[in-house]
């Protein structure tokens, strides 16, 4: 199917309404399960209430229209670009999701909202000082730390295969729904194509989720029970009250940490995939500030930390349509949804084992991505050395009780989590052992280069 209206090949044009609206919803359908499932799984480990939950389910919607929005068309403060005037998507983070979960076991949801709270100015921070530190952003940190963080979620995407967290997991039914999900999610990945393609992850979970319910593990007895529109999702905190807990802020500082260099690659993903040219220090700027400003705001507004999303890099790279009303559209219709409680509540009785097998492979791509960003340091004896301190320390010191119990408080607050101790010592070994880029790819001076995975177009 050929594109006739050539106003959606430009990035300011205003193409049809109708011919711009199939383009938007494209970009949703490849965005929503990675939106919505990290509420999914973070509400799962704390207990939270299933109002609540549908709540937040409504936020994510909400926040991630919002702060797309925001990112796409900018505001202007003074000499500042808040957003990059990208086609970009914003959504619920998933890098997040290692230290929420960690620190919501331990010290509950008031605790996550409170470090994603605090944590955001980090973020904003590296957003107006970019031009500054952007050689400090480099592949052997960030590497580093997309390793521990996607380690830490394999092991969480496997409980979820085995029907989660709860007492009634490991049965028959549970684990024939998630292999069923996993196989369909790899079939659609080998053979799929264009928007089938992109839409593979939400597929295989409307499967799951059908073949669940004749096995019993779906139940719509409270849905007719809901009223029709409700606004709760406007309400500020009104989930849960934030609380401040030192090493959970210094937790989050270091995924935001993380959740910059992603932003810094997509964007740069954009501007060259889809308006063949390099991003300008404006554009990257704006659009660090539109991450730490949305993410705040989302999380005020009872969702969870936003970044953009690279699969909708992948379909502006592939198709083209670089234009930013397209975006916006779709925006405008997750808003539109997010006040419905039914939507919500449908999401919400989503079967552990139907995203376990949709997300165990996703969890186990940040780990390769991991692995890429270090491909570009290269192998010599100085990056080697710093990865193995690095990935030494942060997984077998971060998060070990007994260690944090020896240590004083600061320390325990650094290494309270793997992710954390991670990225703080690949930080210091990077400062203390002078790293050797010469037999990588990687120019200090260009930042991380972040590759765009194209979905092929077959209209």
């Amino acid at each position: 199917m050929k594109i006739k209206d050539k106003t959606v090949f430009s990035l300011d044009g205003r193409p049809r309404f109708w011919v711009a609206l199939p383009l938007g919803m494209q970009h949703i359908l490849a965005m929503f399960v990675s939106n919505v499932a990290p509420i999914l799984i973070i509400t799962g480990i704390v207990g939270l209430e299933a109002a609540l939950t549908r709540v937040m389910v409504q936020a994510a919607m909400f926040t991630s229209a919002v702060t797309t929005l925001l990112n796409v068309y900018g505001v202007k403060i003074g000499n500042y670009q808040i957003g990059s005037r990208l086609p970009i998507v914003m959504g619920t983070s998933f890098a997040f999701v290692g230290v929420a979960g960690a620190i919501g076991a331990e010290l509950g949801l008031g605790a996550i909202v409170g470090a994603a709270i605090s944590a955001a100015v980090l973020e904003i921070l590296i957003g107006v000082f970019y031009k500054q530190i952007k050689r400090v952003l480099n592949p052997l940190v960030t590497g580093s730390l997309l390793i521990a963080l996607g380690l830490y979620l394999i092991n969480v995407g496997a409980n979820y295969f085995i029907g989660g967290f709860g007492p009634n997991r490991a049965t028959p039914e549970s684990l024939i729904v998630a292999t069923v999900v996993l196989l369909v999610s790899l079939g659609i990945r080998i053979f799929g194509k264009g928007l089938l393609k992109s839409s593979g992850i939400l597929i295989a979970i409307v499967v799951g989720y059908l073949i669940s319910i004749p096995m019993g593990l779906v139940s719509f007895s409270n849905l007719g029970n809901l009223q029709f529109l409700s606004f709760k999702n406007l309400i500020p905190l009104s989930v849960v009250r934030p609380e401040f807990v030192p090493s959970a802020i210094i937790s989050f500082a270091v995924v935001y940490f993380a959740s910059s260099v992603e932003t810094i690659g997509d964007i740069k993903g954009v501007a060259v995939g889809g308006l063949n040219r390099e991003a300008t220090d404006e554009e990257l700027r704006g659009g660090l500030l539109a991450d730490g400003i949305g993410s705040m705001f989302s999380v005020l507004f009872n969702g969870l930390p936003n970044t953009s999303f690279g699969q909708n890099v992948g379909i502006v790279s592939s198709t083209k349509v670089v234009n930013r009303n397209v975006v916006g559209i779709g925006a405008l219709f997750l808003i539109v949804v997010s006040f419905f409680p039914q939507v919500s509540e449908i999401i919400r009785l989503i079967p552990d084992a139907v995203m376990g097998g949709a997300l165990i492979t996703v969890f186990a791509i940040i780990v390769a991505n991991g692995i890429k960003v270090l491909v570009q340091a290269g192998a010599s004896e100085n990056n080697l050395f710093i990865l193995a301190i690095s990935l030494g320390v942060g997984l077998g010191l971060g998060g070990n009780q007994d260690f944090l119990a020896a240590v004083p408080k600061f320390i325990g607050f650094l290494f309270s989590t793997t992710v954390s101790a991670t990225a703080i010592t690949a930080i210091i070994a990077s400062l203390i052992i002078k790293p050797d880029w010469s037999k990588g790819t990687y120019n200090p001076g260009d930042g991380i280069k972040m590759e765009v995975t194209e979905i092929p177009d077959d209209e």
